[in-house]
């Protein structure tokens, strides 16, 4: 790409859709994703979470990203899932701070979210009123502030995965809870990895029978250039050992330049991709904006 060219282009998000078979050994993306039809030209979408999973339909909490605006805020979209195409476009949560990652919790037929918002300084829990489509806030979780946190249930524990600020890419950190909401405690003062590469969550685990994987990004060659996919071989207050088993890296002819979420319900995957689009007018408005 041209200096000039570079100086006139916009980094853009979406979001794509793809189907797996239930069991299958790799539910990662083996057809062509479905990206995301819009017509938000002010905006795009990362970080998708899947909400619900309906027969014609697909419901994700997001964060949409505004190009002249620092923060983000967090968004459900509904899509349709033949087309890709977004039939609904609804604002979650707005704050003066940037907003991402919103991890889903379901439980007791209640849906909370786990929101990045790393400014705030601490990790906070809101729940979903689906009458008002809207986040309420509920509670502090850990006055740390974490990048993409994640939580897993595993021997009637719970783990919640995260790094923090100042060593986001980097830094490996696990607690545990007999709780899920509270009372997290750090497993070790050292991070259980120190790597750019496979250390920041990039999605919820999953599990297949009775292995689990962890999704992690790859940020050795930048921010969110591609997924690293591990199982995880140990996991108790005293251990925890994984093992790299796929790498996802781009080869969409249209997103190639970055993905950094992978999520997964009922034989539906979510994923983003990143790309560098000429577009002169968008980053003159950026621009002026600022």
């Amino acid at each position: 790409m041209s200096w000039i060219k570079q100086k006139l282009s916009l980094g853009q998000w979406n979001v794509g859709l793809f189907e797996f078979q239930d069991g299958h050994e790799s539910p990662l993306p083996t057809t062509d994703i479905k990206w995301i039809q819009h017509n938000y030209h002010n905006s795009c979408f990362a970080d998708p979470f899947i909400y619900r999973v309906n027969e014609n339909t697909v419901e994700l909490f997001v964060e949409q990203i505004f190009f002249w605006h620092r923060n983000a805020q967090l968004a459900k979209l509904i899509v349709d899932r033949q087309s890709g195409l977004l039939l609904q476009c609804t604002p979650l949560l707005q704050l003066d701070t940037h907003l991402s990652y919103p991890f889903i919790i379901q439980q007791d037929n209640r849906t909370y979210v786990m929101p990045e918002n790393v400014a705030s300084g601490q990790l906070n829990l809101y729940e979903y009123d689906h009458q008002s489509d809207k986040l309420h806030y509920i509670q502090p979780i850990i006055n740390i502030p974490l990048a993409d946190a994640t939580i897993i249930e595993h021997n009637n524990l719970y783990y919640l995965f995260a790094t923090k600020k100042g060593t986001d890419n980097s830094d490996l950190y696990i607690w545990v809870s007999d709780n899920i909401f509270s009372n997290y405690q750090l497993l070790s003062d050292k991070p259980f990895k120190s790597n750019l590469k496979g250390s920041r969550m990039a999605g919820a685990f999953w599990r297949q029978g009775d292995r689990l994987f962890r999704p992690a990004q790859d940020c050795s060659n930048g921010y969110g250039k591609g997924i690293l996919i591990y199982e995880v071989t140990e996991l108790s207050p005293q251990r925890y050992t994984e093992q790299l088993v796929y790498s996802l890296y781009p080869s969409d002819q249209y997103y190639n330049a970055g993905m950094h979420t992978l999520n997964f319900q009922h034989g539906i995957g979510v994923i983003d991709g990143y790309r560098i689009k000429f577009n002169p007018l968008m980053k003159l408005a950026k621009k002026l904006s600022k």
